[in-house]
């Protein structure tokens, strides 16, 4: 699968050099900043708030104090009032 996407990357003529090792750099590289792992992260976090919206919505009680809760269910802080 490596394969094939260098090479369809290599056959663009009009890609110099630079841009042609970087797109091979962005194929190989599997944890960092590259853009499938942000769009996968940007995903899970519009997960996140969205299940906290609908929990809202469900229990009454709103987001940051669902967040306390969570803190302080955890043993992080007792910050819970």
């Amino acid at each position: 699968m490596l394969r094939q996407k260098l090479f369809a990357c290599m056959h663009l003529r009009n890609r110099s050099l630079l841009q042609l090792h970087y797109l091979s750099y962005c194929v190989r590289r599997v944890f960092g900043w590259t853009p499938k792992n942000e769009i996968t992260n940007g995903r899970w976090v519009m997960f996140g708030f969205a299940v906290g919206l609908l929990t809202e919505y469900a229990t009454g009680v709103d987001f940051i104090q669902q967040l306390k809760l969570m803190v302080s269910y955890l043993g992080i802080a007792d910050i819970y009032d």
